[in-house]
């Protein structure tokens, strides 16, 4: 069984640094920016039967596919067929990994992750979050986060490094490969940024992409190798594919870049006993997920980190590289990758309003009940009466959860979205009263994302939404 692994950052330490419980091994080579693993057997002696560390040979040629027999076969999180569009069908013959493949996979992103941990540690721990102004080129700014590209030409190992040299086969496909940074700070909670970008399957993928606008154009889950439980639900191990960029009719000169990678997510501590969340993401290819007329095939490597730093306050660090590759310059690349980092600032949006959609299923009252509560004469919040004509509107101006009457003055509208039987996404601008508003803000997250995990529909619309106060509902037809 054979991966290609985009050459991210401190690999060669990273693999190094990975020993496992077999009597079996990965070889890797490294080719154009892209590593190739390979599982092989190895000889083990017998005191050493327990241990084999991971063994690596570099050269510039990318071994023959292995021809290892497939034991299972992993579907996609969402296997229902799309009647809405093409776009987020699996555009490749199906995955096939054994149980040892997967379960090494998910080995490697813990290594890939507790790498990311050290080097976060460092930059917080002993460089006391200070950007080293040498190394890194300030990029842009949105809110309090912001981006920066590391200068041509330098080269720094990162700590605990000293010790891994990297192979000058490696060190000459990375070296081109422009590396970011971004640093800041979001508000919010900690559980509501990892709400936020958590996404197992394709329709929270969907959902994701609607309030964040990360450009995703087509999308799949091509395997799930750990999914997220009511215990643990921001824990999630995938295998994805999505095309970024325009339309079909608006891009006649560049053609849109498509990524199959690995995606982990979940929490960990840091040697100071505090907690943090993370989202790992770095490209992998396999024999099944071949280049595609229609996309240029990219490589990308980053891991996301946050961190509670006040009571609204998380701190963000990312840091890896974007290559979209198809022969565009280093800055192009450089500037595509350091405003991509620029999106978490959206993260918290998306958590919030992913709450007010689930406070709408939760706490909706019956019919019988609504007539009842939208027959009071007065503002839920500020008891002021409506008007005639208000009164003559008066579905449309009431609380979207409790169906109280809210006045103007008081009421909140926001836009949510949600899933129609076929898949298709559709848009509608909820009211809110301000109770129902923070009560939903301030749900516990944990508790919201294990409940969602009860209900296969969750965003789901049905004669509930249908009713619930708005005003013009519409399709979404940017992902349709």
């Amino acid at each position: 069984m054979e991966w290609r692994f985009s050459s991210g950052v401190g690999l060669t330490t990273i693999a190094t640094r990975y020993i496992h419980h077999r009597q079996g091994g990965l070889s890797v080579s490294a080719n154009d920016g892209v590593v190739a693993l390979k599982l092989v057997q190895l000889p083990v002696r017998q005191d050493h039967a327990d241990t084999v560390a991971f063994h690596f040979r570099f050269s510039h040629e990318v071994p023959p596919r292995a021809r290892s027999p497939l034991l299972l076969v992993i579907p996609h999180s969402n296997t229902m067929e799309w009647k809405s569009s093409k776009r987020f069908r699996n555009p490749f013959n199906p995955l096939n990994l054994s149980p040892e493949a997967a379960s090494e996979l998910e080995k490697l992103t813990e290594v890939f992750v507790s790498e990311s941990i050290r080097t976060y540690e460092h930059f917080l721990l002993d460089e006391n979050s200070q950007v080293d102004d040498n190394r890194w080129k300030f990029m842009y700014q949105k809110d309090d986060v912001k981006s920066y590209a590391e200068r041509a030409g330098f080269s720094v190992r990162e700590p605990g490094m000293e010790s891994c040299p990297r192979p000058r086969s490696l060190s000459s496909c990375t070296s081109e490969l422009p590396i970011v940074l971004g640093t800041g700070s979001i508000e919010g909670s900690l559980d509501d940024t990892i709400y936020g970008f958590v996404c197992p399957t394709l329709d929270v993928m969907r959902i994701k992409t609607s309030y964040v606008q990360d450009t995703m154009y087509r999308a799949c889950v091509l395997a799930t190798l750990v999914e997220p439980t009511t215990e643990d639900p921001f824990r999630s191990v995938s295998i994805k594919w999505v095309e970024k960029g325009q339309p079909f009719h608006v891009r006649a000169v560049i053609k849109n870049r498509d990524f199959v990678y690995m995606e982990s997510t979940s929490a960990r501590f840091l040697r100071n006993g505090e907690r943090v969340g993370y989202q790992l993401v770095h490209s992998v290819q396999f024999p099944e997920t071949p280049a595609r007329d229609s996309a240029i095939c990219g490589n990308m490597s980053m891991t996301a980190i946050y961190r509670q730093r006040d009571n609204n306050v998380v701190d963000v660090f990312i840091k890896g590289f974007l290559n979209p590759a198809g022969g565009l310059t280093r800055s192009i690349i450089t500037r595509s990758a350091a405003k991509a980092l620029l999106s978490v600032s959206k993260n918290v949006h998306c958590a919030q309003m992913k709450k007010l959609a689930w406070s709408i299923r939760q706490r909706c009252p019956t019919m019988q009940e609504r007539h009842a509560q939208e027959d009071s004469a007065v503002c839920v919040s500020c008891l002021k009466k409506p008007s005639g004509t208000q009164r003559l509107l008066h579905r449309h101006l009431c609380c979207g959860v409790c169906s109280h009457y809210v006045c103007s003055a008081c009421r909140i509208h926001k836009k949510l979205h949600f899933m129609m039987a076929d898949r298709k996404m559709l848009e509608q601008e909820v009211a809110f009263c301000p109770r129902c508003y923070m009560e939903a803000l301030d749900a516990k997250t944990v508790t919201v994302a294990s409940q969602e995990l009860l209900f296969n529909d969750v965003y789901g619309w049905n004669e509930v939404c249908a009713y619930t106060s708005g005003t013009v509902i519409s399709v979404f037809d940017d992902l349709n």
